[in-house]
């Protein structure tokens, strides 16, 4: 049922783009097809919600039957096309800058030419915007951005937003069987494996908020086998494509150095490294960036 009510979802977003004649979100369409979009997706909003809050009260599926249903309903959600937000098509956007030798870190979607399809489903107020991201996230975007055409290099994105929470579920699924039982373990999975809301805004809108949950999940994995290096290392990764995760990564850090300082300065120091590592691409294409705007 749950899986049901989310394909309505997917049709609305779909009608919505044939009804508008267009992927793009903002400053598009009429307030009354917005009025009468708006309250079929409440209508059937409602009934996701509904559906989930009963299966998380009456959860007596096994883990895996809950697993493959999670996988099911991601599935589904990957159909859903830009309803919300227009977010994606900014990434988008800074892929292609990457893909033209442009950084993200130095100038925004406005520096494309003016003719470019990316650059025309940008939000207005976004156009002069540098990324906001950390270096996995601008890899995504840039491997998008080698697409030749929007549909193509939206395409890409969505698919690495589905395996981004495909594997989310499974280290979900590992921690739940190995770290509890019975009903405890199948009412904690459910509120991941079947959450609406991940499914809708990570897959469905592909905010790329999924790459830091997958890499906040492997951390609580890690962290309960007791692996603090793995763990520092899925922080950072976590860290470097979204800087909210600071605060986590700043208390784990010195969670290990007060019990072992000498591990405690290897921790920051993996840290350290596995930024450098990751930036280093990105310098290299902001000097070629302002080396280009020189030679205009």
């Amino acid at each position: 049922m749950l899986t049901l009510s989310f394909a309505a979802l997917v049709a609305i977003t779909w009608i919505r783009v044939a009804w508008i004649g267009t992927l793009k979100v903002d400053g598009t369409g009429k307030a009354w097809t917005w009025i009468v979009l708006g309250t079929a997706w409440c209508v059937f909003g409602t009934a996701v919600l509904r559906t989930y809050l009963q299966a998380l009260g009456a959860s007596t599926d096994s883990l895996s039957r809950l697993l493959r249903a999670g996988v099911v309903l991601h599935c589904v959600a990957a159909l859903i096309l830009p309803y919300s937000s227009n977010d994606l098509f900014s990434n988008l956007a800074y892929g292609r800058m990457s893909f033209l030798g442009m950084s993200p870190y130095t100038g925004g979607p406005g520096d494309l030419p003016a003719a470019d399809p990316f650059r025309a489903l940008v939000s207005s107020n976004w156009l002069r915007s540098s990324c906001a991201y950390g270096p996995i996230l601008a890899g995504l975007n840039a491997l998008a951005g080698r697409a030749a055409t929007v549909l193509g290099a939206m395409a890409i994105f969505k698919l690495s937003m589905l395996a981004v929470m495909l594997a989310t579920l499974l280290v979900a699924y590992a921690i739940c069987r190995r770290h509890l039982s019975g009903e405890r373990a199948t009412r904690a999975f459910s509120l991941l494996a079947l959450n609406p809301l991940l499914a809708y805004e990570i897959t469905g809108e592909a905010h790329n908020d999924g790459v830091m949950i997958l890499a906040l999940t492997a951390f609580v994995w890690a962290a309960l086998e007791e692996r603090e290096l793995l763990a520092v290392l899925f922080l950072a990764l976590a860290f470097f494509a979204k800087f909210a995760v600071a605060p986590v990564l700043g208390l784990y850090l010195w969670f290990i150095a007060r019990r072992d300082p000498l591990k405690g300065l290897a921790a920051t120091a993996l840290f350290a490294t596995t930024g450098v590592l990751l930036f280093l691409p990105f310098a290299g294409a902001g000097i070629g960036y302002f080396q280009a705007r020189d030679k205009t």
